[in-house]
């Protein structure tokens, strides 16, 4: 999952810019003046795509790791999963002037130093603990600019919609009668996949609160040292109901 969350996420941002994009250059008229670049609004920047794409593939192989540990999977598989968490935590601070607050980078500085090669000597339990209690705002901080991060697309969803509406449909109404039915049938298909990209938007913010939440639980459960499967498989829950939120946008496009 770690390898297409990020990706399926990001497919709602680049669907966004590409409409918005057309619709600047044919609102312009003047093309050959007009640069992409100039037009991206600080939701779309390279560097938050890049520290969003990474930070889902965090939010994605950290319960995984978890679930190895639990699990007492072989060493081998133990260590593939800290180390994969550990790269996604490095690159998450090195860009974290751009997306990631500082409490969340220094958070993660924590993780990366308990993560270790130290599973040797230290029993399953404890380590599972110290991952999660330091790991903790981790998780929820970058729950919570995720969700800021989907939000500001929405806005631009529906500022690019709007317009793009007006553009095809209200300013293009046909005075003849037999031009009308096309112009409308056009108009309600535009609308219907402005509907379908703000309910993936929404599906997908909601589902990011029930991660933190989920989380939290998991790390109460075992500070009170009980009841750690049913907290883990709600965290998995979340995790899926978030893929499955984002594969739709594959399926809508």
């Amino acid at each position: 999952m770690s390898e297409t969350l990020g990706n399926q996420l990001d497919d709602v941002y680049i669907e966004v810019m590409d409409a918005e994009w057309e619709l600047r250059y044919r609102e312009s008229r003047v093309l050959d003046q007009v640069n992409p670049r100039d037009l991206e609004p600080r939701v779309f920047s390279e560097n938050r795509r890049r520290n969003r794409e990474k930070a889902t593939e965090y939010l994605a192989a950290y319960p995984a790791l978890l679930l190895s540990l639990i699990k007492r999977d072989s060493m081998v598989e133990l260590d593939r999963q800290a180390e994969r968490v550990r790269k996604d935590l490095t690159v998450l601070q090195q860009h974290a002037c751009q997306w990631i607050s500082p409490p969340v980078a220094a958070v993660a500085a924590g993780l990366v130093s308990s993560i270790p090669h130290a599973v040797r000597g230290v029993t399953t339990f404890k380590l599972v603990r110290r991952i999660l209690c330091v790991n903790e705002g981790v998780f929820a901080e970058l729950c919570r600019e995720m969700a800021a991060d989907l939000w500001d697309c929405r806005i631009w969803v529906e500022r690019c919609f709007a317009r793009r509406f007006r553009w095809q449909v209200s300013d293009a109404w046909p005075d003849k009668p037999s031009g009308r039915e096309r112009v409308a049938k056009a108009g309600m298909k535009l609308l219907q996949k402005r509907d379908s990209v703000l309910a993936l938007l929404d599906q997908s913010m909601v589902v990011l609160p029930e991660l933190a939440a989920a989380h939290t639980e998991l790390t109460q459960r075992v500070r009170a040292g009980r009841g750690l499967w049913p907290a883990m498989r709600r965290l998995a829950a979340a995790l899926d109901q978030m893929g499955r939120c984002l594969e739709a946008c594959r399926e809508n496009r």
